[in-house]
C-alpha cells in the first residue's frame, strides 16, 4: 500500500470518498488514473474498449508485456497496489448504462471528438463536473465543465476541429503526441479534480504549448443559447 503525502489544506477523507469516471485508458487516461490513485481517490471507473498494440507503448503507461491485453485490464494490474477501488469497463462510452454509474466527476481522455462530446452531454445532463483533455504533438488543452457555472464543450464547439465524429479511439486517425505532453495534460486534469473535491475555483479552459513553454488559462463565458446547457442554472 502507498502512503499519501500530507499537504497543507489537504483532505484525505474527501479524496477517499470521491468517485471518478475516466473515459479512455490511453496516453492521458492511463496516466491520470495513476495520478488519481496516488492522491487517494477512492474509486476509479475506467472505460475503454481498446486492445493494447505495440505502438501504444510509445506514449502510454503500458509496457511491451501488456501488448494484447485490454487496456482496462492492463491498467488494473498497474494500479493493483493502490488503495483505490478500480472498476474497468471494456466497452465504448456510448454503450455504457450511465444510469448505473455512480460517480462524482467525469474525465474525458479520448483522441476523438465524438466520444468527448458524448461525455460532455452525459455530464451536463447528469449535472456532474466534466474535465476534458486533448493533446496533439506538444500542445494540448484541458476544459473543465461545471454545469450551470462554466461553459460546456458545445457552447464553444467551433474551438474543435471540424472532423467526422468517431465512436472510439483509432490507431490510424489518432493525433500523434509525446508521453510527456500526455503527462502534462493528465497533471492539469488531476489538479482540476483536486480543486473540485476541495471546493476551490477552477479554470474553465487551460491551453498549453510545451514547445514554446506557454500555459495559458482562458476565461470563457457560457453561451446562454447553448442547446445543451443554456437553460441550466
Amino acid at each position: 500500500m502507498y502512503r499519501h503525502l500530507e499537504i497543507k489544506g489537504w483532505d484525505a477523507k474527501k479524496m477517499k470518498n470521491t468517485k471518478v469516471v475516466v473515459g479512455g485508458a490511453g496516453a492521458i487516461g492511463s496516466q491520470v488514473s495513476m495520478m488519481l490513485a496516488r492522491i487517494g481517490i477512492g474509486r476509479l471507473i475506467v472505460i475503454d474498449h481498446d486492445i493494447l498494440e505495440e505502438h501504444n507503448t510509445a506514449n502510454q503507461l503500458y509496457t511491451s508485456e501488456d501488448i494484447g491485453m485490454r487496456k482496462v485490464d492492463a491498467l488494473r494490474e498497474i494500479l493493483k497496489d493502490f488503495d483505490a477501488e478500480y472498476i474497468g469497463i471494456s466497452d465504448k462510452v456510448q454503450n455504457v448504462d450511465w444510469e448505473s454509474i455512480d460517480a462524482d466527476i467525469i474525465l474525458g481522455c479520448f483522441d476523438n471528438i465524438g466520444a468527448r462530446f458524448f461525455l460532455n452531454m452525459i455530464a451536463v445532463t447528469h449535472r456532474k463536473p466534466y474535465i476534458d483533455a486533448g493533446i496533439e504533438s506538444f500542445r494540448g488543452q484541458v476544459w473543465t465543465v461545471i454545469p450551470g457555472k462554466t461553459p460546456c464543450l458545445q457552447c464553444w464547439s467551433d474551438m474543435f476541429p471540424k472532423v467526422k465524429p468517431k465512436a472510439g479511439c483509432s490507431s490510424v486517425e489518432s493525433a500523434p503526441s509525446t508521453f510527456f505532453t500526455a503527462s502534462y495534460a493528465a497533471a492539469l486534469q488531476a489538479m482540476q479534480v483536486v480543486k473540485i473535491v476541495l471546493g476551490k475555483p477552477v479554470e474553465p479552459f487551460i491551453g498549453f504549448n510545451l514547445k514554446s513553454g506557454i500555459t495559458m488559462p482562458m476565461k470563457l463565458k457560457r453561451n446562454e443559447k447553448c442547446e445543451l446547457c443554456g437553460g441550466i442554472r
